[in-house]
């Protein structure tokens, strides 16, 4: 049985750092905060973001080069990619604050193979529990 690229209708991922995107764009480490009235620093704070939406496996950026947005082109009701990007993935004690833009993309920056089950389950129970919400 032959497959063609208009066959797949769902993205989905699990992996690290490299999968949520981790530093895939660099504009600085350091976002500033600034006063109100003077528009002078204020306090630099480092941020680590993660650009789902730039990742080759699961990103769906626009003009970002990725397995989703090639499909794209024979597949056009393509789902489950991620998008955009956002200060890196916190996980407390098996709970992951995944977002709703992060599409199918249960990547953990950090994460080992040996996490792979429990990173399913994790987002398995918070997609749930986001669609009953």
């Amino acid at each position: 049985m032959s497959r063609r690229p208009d066959d797949i209708s769902v993205v989905m991922a699990m992996g690290d750092s490299i999968t949520a995107g981790f530093l895939a764009r660099s504009p600085g480490f350091f976002e500033t905060h600034r006063t109100d009235e003077t528009q002078e620093p204020l306090i630099s704070v480092p941020v680590a973001r993660e650009y789902r939406g730039l990742s080759y496996p699961i990103g769906g950026d626009d003009g970002a080069i990725t397995v989703p947005n090639i499909l794209g082109h024979w597949s056009k009701n393509l789902t489950g990619m991620s998008r955009g990007h956002h200060p890196l993935l916190a996980c407390i004690g098996g709970w992951c604050a995944w977002r709703y833009d992060d599409g199918l993309n249960a990547a953990i920056s950090g994460s080992t193979s040996q996490n792979l089950v429990a990173q399913a389950r994790g987002w398995y129970r918070h997609r749930a529990a986001w669609t009953r919400g």
